[in-house]
């Protein structure tokens, strides 16, 4: 059988990936597309509380699910077809628009930047994104070298490309 396309959250727990992990393993599986937004995972180099250890960010949740389509593929399945989304503000926005640049990694997946009127709006207004997590600044970065680095490597690679969440919530009629 074949299913069609879902989206599945990703939630900053282990139980939140571990849960990732299996509803790709099981889509996929069966031949279904998965849409992941990412943007609530916690970004690479932040403390995780109650362990003492270190977060190793959303590209690293990508690449072990790309791990697992792999694995599928080879057993026998067709191409897994994953969507992974990453907010323009997450301060692991410049290591997602180049994880594709490297041909090994994220074989199985699309990337796109989820945007809205606000970073155009900084965009026009040559600002800067201030990255930043539970409140705390994580770096920023001129709007311009930004869409500078979208442009170019989705001209290299045909990703990341562009998801306007924003729009699509303006125009969402439920």
């Amino acid at each position: 059988g074949c299913l069609n396309c879902f989206c599945i959250p990703a939630e900053d727990s282990r139980e939140g990936w571990g849960d990732v992990l299996k509803n790709v393993t099981i889509i996929s599986g069966l031949g279904g597309g998965v849409g992941i937004n990412f943007s609530k995972i916690r970004p690479r180099g932040t403390k995780i509380r109650g362990t003492g250890g270190i977060a190793s960010g959303s590209v690293s949740l990508m690449k072990a699910i790309n791990s697992i389509c792999n694995e599928l593929r080879e057993g026998g399945g067709r191409r897994s077809a994953i969507l992974c989304c990453l907010n323009w503000r997450h301060p692991d926005l410049l290591e997602f628009l180049s994880a594709k640049l490297d041909k090994q990694e994220l074989t199985n997946t699309n990337i796109s930047v989820l945007v809205d009127n606000e970073f155009f709006k900084l965009l026009d207004a040559k600002g800067d994104i201030v990255f930043k997590w539970q409140d705390e600044e994580k770096g920023r970065v001129a709007a311009q070298d930004v869409w500078d680095k979208i442009i170019q490597n989705a001209w290299i690679n045909g990703d990341p490309g562009l998801l306007n969440i924003g729009l699509m919530n303006e125009q969402n009629t439920i």
